[in-house]
């Protein structure tokens, strides 16, 4: 009988937090944490007059894609190669949930949405993955999983409150949870990071009405570069609607129920350096859904 196998080695990848703040903790972490604060205050002065809103709420699955690329490494050469998902065995799609709610105060709003896909296979790597003493190394069998939920709140101003349409702007914040894992099949070496990053966004939104269908479009943005670290995020939701019965379209839709139809892009790409440690991904999670929505 040979010796009992040694217990796994396990590391956690650096914090996702270390891109906005690790070098700038002073300045950016109080723009980060006191800036949903700042949201609720502007929007509770300025829903204060207003009188009950317009709540419109759906829930909704989706069949989505993840595509990108991942790469870790802790020696002082740097970045110098990536693994697909393909390559980690997460090109397969996942069915997920999602929902949003969207409270109109007349001109200003409040929007609201969440998503929860998860990710996970079986693959072999191309590039080596090292972190903080753990190697992966290149053809080693991997047991992958990877989830990104991604919440987002925005309060928005429409800028033009007709009947024609409307189109907003604002601003707000969406908190990435991100969980990742890649195991070496062979021996459990695991790599590993499970961070939540709120995110400071820019809002836009454009709606049309046709009858009893509806067009729209949300977005979320923002990037940012501190001292070499970048991180660039964006939330796409282009969605149509179909009244299926009760309230009365272009009038009043409380009571109302509609059939929905979008499209949902999220694309994370961030580069950071922490001494010798570097990462490098680019996420981008996209796919049709469909759901139901009521208004009331």
């Amino acid at each position: 009988m040979g010796e009992a196998p040694q217990s796994r080695g396990r590391r956690r990848s650096p914090p996702l937090e270390d891109v906005v703040s690790h070098r700038s903790h002073f300045l950016v972490q109080p723009t980060l944490t006191q800036l949903p604060v700042a949201t609720a205050i502007l929007a509770l002065g300025s829903l204060a007059a207003c009188s009950a809103p317009t709540v419109d709420a759906a829930g909704h699955f989706g069949q989505y894609e993840l595509d990108g690329h991942v790469a870790i490494d802790d020696s002082a050469l740097g970045l110098t190669s990536s693994n697909s998902m393909d390559d980690l065995g997460l090109g397969d799609d996942d069915t997920a949930m999602g929902a949003y709610v969207r409270l109109k105060f007349g001109g200003p709003m409040l929007y609201i949405s969440a998503i929860q896909p998860e990710f996970a296979g079986t693959g072999t790597l191309s590039a080596e993955f090292s972190d903080g003493g753990v190697t992966i190394p290149v053809g080693t069998v991997v047991n992958s999983r990877l989830a990104m939920d991604v919440y987002t709140g925005m309060f928005i101003w429409d800028l033009f409150p007709t009947d024609f349409a409307d189109v907003g702007l604002g601003f707000g914040v969406s908190v990435i949870d991100y969980d990742s894992s890649f195991e070496n099949d062979g021996n459990g070496d695991t790599i590993a990071s499970d961070e939540t990053l709120p995110v400071p966004v820019l809002g836009a939104m454009v709606s049309k009405d046709f009858g009893p269908f509806q067009a729209s479009g949300f977005l979320a943005y923002t990037s940012l570069d501190i001292d070499g670290d970048t991180l660039d995020y964006l939330d796409l939701d282009l969605r149509g609607t179909y009244h299926l019965f009760g309230g009365a379209p272009l009038t009043d839709n409380r009571g109302a129920g509609h059939l929905v139809l979008g499209y949902k892009l999220t694309d994370l790409e961030l580069e950071y350096q922490d001494g010798t440690e570097f990462g490098s991904a680019n996420l981008e999670i996209s796919g049709p859904y469909l759901g139901l929505r009521f208004s009331f």
